[in-house]
């Protein structure tokens, strides 16, 4: 796989901690008005500038990202921001709870997007890739990496961790007690030939992100096929490898049942799956699933179901097929206002307590996704129901930016 080293703009190593944020898309409109209102140099302002707009204008693409643009301008000429003056390849590690993983941000190749050589498994939303193509288009800049994954290979964690073992350029713990480090690599030549010899990346998350860098750069383009020579070709990511990557469960909450699919909830449940009481909302494994409804929690298993493909084959396609669209009628996941999801570690209290409170009608928790599964259903260039894979820890938006 091509990589290529870029010359970052990044924030002074004094105010990496204060400037990188959460991403732009795990936080509402509430928290980032609360977030920006203690910190004025938040990326959030750039990623997220609908928050210096009165409400009016928040749902004007060009008045939000034309804001974002200036912000970006007022961080570069205020010295928030400097330039490397080499084109550079980076490690970030992030630590969580005892758990490590090592990436190295790049750049990668367009054409390799869409010779599906950088493998997805999730289908983007129109209105979404458009408001990040308007983004990285007015401010000419990657804002925010991909989340790319590898099949691990030794030689290339032998490389990231003799790195690992010198100065780093930031270190810091953020809000959340996810310590983030980055080191500079000057010397790239040996990381990009290692690089050459890995097949293919999956994207784990950003695919809006992903495909909204190729759009620009495909409107860009002056000949019909890209050389590789233009800066807008090449896309902001971190690439990790499988084996140091968690896949946390992606849970949903449905609401806007009518009197009549509520009465009937428990009968559906019953008529398309074993249907059992238990104490919590954590399955045990794959193929158990638990549903929150009128105060208990229920499990629900299956017998082995005839399917076509290995992404009707994930708890969260046996569960969209047989259940939210057949019984309430959720065909797109993605588009539906009844259907809500929740992803991470404390997600499960958070479905019960917004079920008992009346804020969604019924929740269902899932297993996590494996790594294997995800890899599988990418080689076979299938797509999984949206909202599969929540990946923790996340990454920082605005500690190392590609500008074109």
């Amino acid at each position: 796989m091509k990589i290529r080293p870029f010359n970052a703009l990044r924030p002074r190593p004094d105010l990496a901690q204060v400037v990188a944020s959460v991403p732009y898309d795990v936080v509402d409109i509430n928290d980032v008005e609360k977030l920006t209102s203690t910190n004025k140099l938040s990326f959030l302002r750039i990623v997220r500038a609908e928050v210096d707009l009165p409400v009016s204008e928040r749902d004007n693409l060009d008045a939000v990202h034309n804001k974002a643009a200036e912000n970006l301008k007022s961080f570069i000429d205020n010295d928030v921001f400097v330039r490397e003056k080499t084109p550079s390849l980076y490690v970030y590690r992030l630590i969580k709870n005892g758990h490590s993983q090592h990436g190295v941000v790049a750049c990668c190749f367009v054409e390799d997007y869409a010779n599906n050589l950088i493998k997805r498994h999730e289908k983007t939303r129109a209105d979404k890739e458009k408001d990040r193509a308007t983004n990285i288009s007015k401010l000419n800049t990657h804002t925010g990496p991909v989340f790319l994954a590898y099949r691990n290979r030794k030689s290339i964690d032998n490389l990231v961790e003799s790195i690992c073992a010198t100065e780093p350029l930031y270190d810091f713990i953020a809000e959340d007690g996810i310590r983030n480090t980055v080191w500079r690599i000057e010397q790239t030549d040996e990381l990009i030939n290692e690089f050459a010899e890995v097949p293919s990346f999956y994207i784990a998350d950003g695919h809006h992100r992903a495909a909204s860098a190729v759009r620009v750069a495909r409107e860009r383009r002056v000949i019909e096929i890209a050389t590789g020579e233009a800066e807008h070709d090449w896309f902001l990511t971190v690439i990790f490898p499988d084996d140091q990557l968690r896949i946390l469960p992606y849970n949903r909450l449905i609401s806007g049942l009518t009197d009549d699919e509520k009465k009937n909830v428990l009968s559906d449940l019953n008529e398309r799956f074993t249907v059992t009481k238990v104490a919590d909302g954590i399955p045990s494994e794959p193929g158990r699933v638990r549903v929150y409804f009128a105060g208990e929690w229920l499990e629900l298993q299956w017998e082995q179901v005839e399917t076509s493909t290995l992404a009707e084959k994930l708890d969260t396609g046996i569960i969209q097929n047989h259940l939210l669209a057949p019984v309430f009628g959720i065909e797109d996941p993605r588009t539906d206002a009844r259907i809500n999801f929740i992803g991470g570690e404390n997600s499960v209290p958070e479905l019960q307590r917004r079920v008992d409170a009346g804020i969604a009608d019924l929740a269902i928790s899932f297993h996590p996704v494996s790594m294997k599964e995800l890899l599988a259903v990418s080689d076979a260039e299938e797509l999984m129901p949206p909202k599969s894979t929540w990946f923790e820890p996340k990454l920082r938006s605005g500690l190392l930016i590609h500008t074109f």
